[in-house]
């Protein structure tokens, strides 16, 4: 969620009708802010539809709507990770790369899980250390640390995805690999493990490197309107899915593999990477918050925790404004939380 955008001086491989990703750091920042408080807004309104699960309620369109809409929040943070790790991996051996790149990721993985192993110990009556030991090994040992999890695959897979430059062979490697990843979506093949994780996401690591470098962009205003005509279709479908299949209606739709999710990221991919790269894009609270992403990430299913046993969460009242408040609360608050361990010199490495 940090990488920097360093690839370590000019492509080694000519890239017609190409620019370098170098110029658009202020747009990457914002996005990466954009997609983190979008997961936080995720996970609020996920807890009411998967908790309330009635498609005759008001109350679950709601959380439905408005988890549907920002489905695309893991996508882009993993087209943002192609886009910032792919240049650079491709010009510097693999074990260069790893030695540069993995303690970044390994320090705040390990850290996290030891943490939210011993809030399971603490918290969950049924628990166990050897269910936790299960959980590390199938990548999930709490609900958001799967996604470190499946960053350190792109990580190991990089500097080979790296060595595909020619424009042509990036777009079949995308393609397929999303086409690969959707029709799993829809059959719901097999159960991923700590070492398989990553294999869905290689399509949109290389589209964010591949989108990232080409010159043309759709109009925003058209990207934006087909993520939103995407996200409407999510949400309808899961409502209309959801009497007759139940928890797999969502499970379905809301896969971050699904067809729809895919269109609506990458739309929206290419939409973001047009915001203007001067102005508040370059405000210092924009890159500070930007640069606390993974903190951010790792901190907020505390204060999700904490505020929910206080009363604050997505029903706590009419939901339209409960998952909003309760986003906001708990963004500004890891957001807080992490500004102060980024102080400390030993816990700086969890958050940045």
């Amino acid at each position: 969620m940090r990488e920097s955008l360093n690839p370590n001086g000019p492509p080694t491989h000519p890239r017609p009708a190409m620019t370098t990703p170098a110029h658009r750091q202020p747009q990457l920042d914002l996005i990466r802010l954009f997609a983190t408080f979008a997961v936080v807004w995720l996970h609020v309104s996920a807890n009411v539809v998967i908790y309330r699960p009635d498609a005759a309620s008001s109350a679950w369109w709601t959380a439905n709507v408005a988890d549907a809409l920002v489905r695309w929040c893991v996508p882009v943070f993993v087209m943002l990770s192609g886009a910032l790790l792919l240049p650079g991996a491709g010009q510097m051996s693999a074990t260069d790369f790893y030695r540069k790149r993995l303690p970044r990721l390994l320090w705040p993985l390990l850290g996290w899980t030891a943490c939210y192993l011993a809030l399971r110990a603490g918290t969950e009556p049924r628990f166990s250390w050897a269910q936790g030991w299960r959980d590390v090994v199938k990548g999930v040992p709490y609900y958001h640390l799967w996604y470190l999890y499946m960053t350190l695959g792109l990580y190991l897979a990089a500097p080979f995805i790296a060595r595909v430059t020619a424009p042509a062979e990036m777009r079949l490697l995308m393609g397929l690999a999303l086409a690969i990843a959707a029709t799993e979506s829809l059959i719901g093949s097999g159960q991923a493990s700590v070492l398989t994780r990553f294999v869905p996401y290689v399509g949109y690591f290389v589209a964010g490197h591949y989108f990232a470098l080409r010159p043309w962009r759709p109009a925003p205003s058209r990207a934006i309107l087909l993520a939103l005509a995407c996200g409407a279709l999510i949400a309808l479908t899961t409502g209309l899915l959801l009497p007759t299949l139940g928890k797999r209606a969502w499970l379905l739709m809301y896969a971050y593999t699904n067809p729809l999710v895919i269109v609506m990221s990458l739309a929206l991919w290419l939409a973001l990477l047009q915001c203007r790269a001067d102005g508040w894009a370059c405000h210092p609270l924009v890159r500070a918050l930007s640069r606390l992403s993974l903190g951010i990430y790792a901190i907020h299913p505390l204060w999700l925790l904490a505020l929910g046993r206080n009363g604050l969460h997505g029903l706590s009242f009419n939901p339209a404004w409960a998952i909003a408040l309760t986003s906001i609360a708990a963004f500004v608050l890891s957001a807080l939380c992490a500004a102060l361990l980024s102080r400390l010199p030993l816990l700086r490495r969890l958050v940045e």
